[in-house]
């Protein structure tokens, strides 16, 4: 599992978003941070029992998050999109594609942290976002160094 390898390059962190196909017990996870975590599962989480779509407020933002397999996000981003604005989200965070994507042009921003076990874009990624003093977010995607 790299998620210790990228929790020790962010050298800590206030909460974990999962955004699915973690593939094990979503309740291991939380048991290897201590920090607020929030879990959607994904398409390959098949015995979850948490909800699909989450919509919460962090770091004063309204932030939605889902796998993104049932917006078939991997065809476009219009059906998240409007479910992000359905939930008056500011932030729309998925996975599904296992490719990072950053896009802040209007709203809802959208943010996929890629795949730090299975990259389809052949380097392991997530995303830290750090908020500085005055409220505004910096999200960033990471790429796990091997050397």
């Amino acid at each position: 599992m790299l998620l210790p390898k990228a929790l020790k390059e962010t050298g800590g962190i206030d909460a974990l978003i999962h955004l699915g196909d973690i593939c094990d017990d979503e309740n291991e996870l939380a048991r290897r941070v201590n920090c607020p975590l929030y879990f959607v599962p994904g398409n390959n989480d098949w015995l979850s029992r948490a909800p699909r779509e989450l919509t919460v407020p962090i770091a004063g933002k309204t932030v939605y998050m889902t796998h993104g397999d049932r917006f078939h996000v991997s065809y476009g981003l219009d059906r998240l999109k409007y479910r992000a604005e359905e939930q008056n989200a500011d932030v729309a965070m998925f996975g599904h594609t296992h490719v990072p994507l950053l896009e802040m042009s209007g709203k809802p921003w959208l943010m996929n942290p890629g795949s730090l076990s299975r990259p389809y874009s052949g380097r392991s990624s997530f995303i830290v976002i750090t908020v500085d003093d005055e409220g505004i977010w910096h999200p960033e995607v990471k790429f796990i160094n091997f050397s």
